[in-house]
């Protein structure tokens, strides 16, 4: 599922908010309502968690945005370096030494400059800080978790929707079926974090492969 690049996500994450989603889509008549508390604390992790993830949108469109400049940066200092190798090999032939000691200055200074610019662009297609350059503007803080769509959020939400299930549900031990509470959570409140709408089968594949993956590492 594709994010709406036309549309981020604006309203307020509130404990009635998750209240009414809870009632529509997660509960199903099966499970008990968290408490006011719970929700309160639960809508303020939800409200982080976007947060961070338009910090980290922010970031990535900067960042290509920064790859553009200095791609035509890039090629405007080749395109001056090959002008100085002319005029230089040009000016060999008639030129007195002075003037051609002054062409050569040119040429090394076009030559250096073509090459901090190239460092600085592989530096940010590598999504490092070109401000290590004295470039302090083009600087970037990138979010913990690489925010970059809703797959993501099958990683940190979890733990908290069990946390907030628990008071009024003690024996709340979700498992991860395609329809589970779980997955039903997460597919409700991705449309208030990143606009996307995935469906509840799709964040149970990703819950899935996420404990997969944990259990091979562990094995």
């Amino acid at each position: 599922m594709k994010r709406r690049s036309s549309e981020r996500p604006t309203k307020p994450i509130t404990a009635q908010c998750l209240r009414e989603l809870f009632t529509k889509k997660v509960l199903r008549g099966q499970l008990k309502m968290p408490t006011d508390s719970d929700l309160e604390k639960l809508a303020r992790v939800l409200e982080h968690w976007r947060g961070e993830f338009q910090r980290q949108s922010y970031s990535q469109n900067r960042r290509s945005l920064q790859s553009k400049v200095f791609a035509a940066l890039a090629s405007a200092s080749e395109k001056l370096v090959q002008f100085d190798q002319g005029e230089l090999n040009t000016a060999k032939e008639h030129a007195p030494q002075q003037a051609l000691s002054y062409l050569k200055e040119r040429l090394a200074e076009s030559e250096d400059f073509c090459a901090e610019i190239e460092h600085i662009k592989e530096l940010i297609e590598k999504g490092l800080p070109p401000g290590l350059f004295g470039h302090p503007a083009l600087s970037y803080s990138p979010a913990i978790n690489d925010a970059t769509g809703w797959k993501w959020l099958a990683d940190v939400l979890p733990a908290d929707f069990v946390t907030a299930m628990k008071s009024a549900n003690p024996e709340f031990a979700p498992g991860i079926s395609h329809s589970g509470p779980v997955a039903r959570f997460i597919a409700a409140v991705t449309p208030l974090i990143t606009g996307e709408e995935p469906t509840i089968a799709s964040v149970a594949t990703q819950l899935k492969t996420r404990r997969r993956d944990r259990d091979e590492s562990c094995s």
